[in-house]
């Protein structure tokens, strides 16, 4: 069963079946390779050898084709504008082995607002393809309804899910910050255009280095220090 929220980032055609029938496949197409320009496969030992000629070999290519990208939109929670307004924002977590990507691990959190802006960005920057839909942004939307925050919350899921299966919107470096920084969509529209000091991957190590540890285990981690410390003025 596909595990909710991982993205395997495997070409078209390439079934996972087991690391041990995906080495035989590799060698088999290899060995074949080998034999039409080589003309025998023994001749093909000696006198001609393929990158991939080895199981550790075969084994590095398979790592390769079996990148994966998890992304999990969680955790809302009701933030305050003003005096008068409030919204909500949700947590992202990234979860990665791609190449793709600056850090292998993050969290940020991002407003409904801040989704629009980005498949905007995304879109004009990539006319011909058909971006995914946000979820609908209807006037009846209660902030205090747990089901319409969660329908929201799932359908800024879905829709990060299938940003991040293409590989022309993952080149884009808005994307990167969205997902791996904190900065707003002006900082962000600024970075990318060369107007900041810093580069893309600058802000997103310096947002790493300053939030090494997620938002909600220093909750839990607090409340266990609350527990802890009740416990013992009983």
């Amino acid at each position: 069963m596909r595990q909710r929220g991982r993205i395997h980032l495997l070409p078209h055609g390439i079934l996972d079946t087991g690391l041990e029938s995906l080495i035989r496949c590799v060698k088999s197409v290899f060995g074949e390779i080998n034999s039409v320009v080589c003309g025998t496969a023994e001749q093909s030992r000696e006198s001609f050898r393929l990158p991939l000629s080895s199981e550790i070999n075969c084994l590095i290519f398979i790592m390769r084709l079996q990148e994966f990208v998890t992304v999990l939109v969680r955790d809302p929670r009701t933030q305050k504008e003003d005096s008068w307004h409030s919204y909500i924002d949700y947590e992202i977590f990234i979860h990665t082995n791609s190449m793709c990507f600056t850090r292998k691990t993050s969290c940020v959190r991002r407003r409904f607002r801040e989704f629009v802006w980005l498949r905007q960005r995304l879109q004009s920057n990539a006319v011909l393809i058909q971006l995914p839909e946000l979820p609908s942004k209807t006037p009846f939307f209660n902030m205090n309804n747990p089901h319409h925050v969660d329908h929201r919350r799932q359908g800024l899921q879905e829709f990060l899910e299938k940003i991040l299966q293409d590989a022309l919107l993952l080149s884009d470096s808005r994307l990167h910050l969205f997902l791996q920084t904190q900065l707003s969509p002006e900082d962000m529209e600024a970075c990318v255009s060369g107007q900041t000091k810093y580069s893309v991957a600058d802000a997103i190590h310096k947002f790493a280095s300053l939030n090494r540890r997620f938002p909600i285990e220093d909750e839990e981690r607090k409340k266990g220090k609350n527990d802890a410390d009740s416990d013992s003025e009983r």
